[in-house]
């Protein structure tokens, strides 16, 4: 498991070379199945898609990219071009219950650095609404669709009874 705000920046090294390459600069999120299709970088090349399958090894300050060749363009994955037209962006979302309960904004994800699912979402919370619950931490499992107007999970009621029954 890997946190996203962790490796957002981090600079990418190709295996080959250990040159630089860029850095990642965001995380494409499919927002139908909740996973990390690709990282975008700020880079030089042409081609500044990094798709996690090619990635060697996640450290604490770079990842480390197979091969330079493996970077793909806008063309090579259609779905990249729907998803930023669609600006639907996960970190720093807003956050609502389907009943329009804004509970805060993501302010981290951690996601499985194999497949890419998200596995949980930290929500940062405004403090005049839960001085004692600065974070609401949420599973998967409780989102119910993500939208280019933010996240819809389950109602708190909800959510709370299922955190106790686990």
């Amino acid at each position: 498991m890997q946190s996203l705000r962790e490796i957002l920046n981090n600079d990418v090294l190709s295996s080959q070379t250990q040159k630089k390459i860029g850095q990642i600069k965001e995380a494409i999120i499919d927002p139908h199945f909740g996973k990390i299709i690709v990282f975008e970088l700020n880079t030089f090349l042409k081609k500044p898609f990094l798709v996690l399958r090619n990635i060697v090894d996640l450290k604490e300050t770079e990842v480390i990219l197979s091969k330079e060749e493996n970077l793909l363009d806008e063309s090579d994955l259609p779905k990249i071009l729907e998803i930023k037209k669609n600006k639907i962006k996960v970190l720093g979302a807003r956050v609502y219950t389907k009943d329009n309960e804004y509970l805060g904004k993501v302010s981290d994800l951690i996601f499985d650095e194999l497949n890419g699912e998200i596995l949980r979402y930290y929500i940062s919370r405004p403090f005049f609404k839960s001085p004692l619950k600065a974070y609401l931490i949420l599973g998967k499992d409780d989102i119910i669709k993500i939208e280019k107007r933010g996240i819809i999970v389950r109602d708190l009621e909800e959510l709370e009874t299922a955190k106790a029954i686990a």
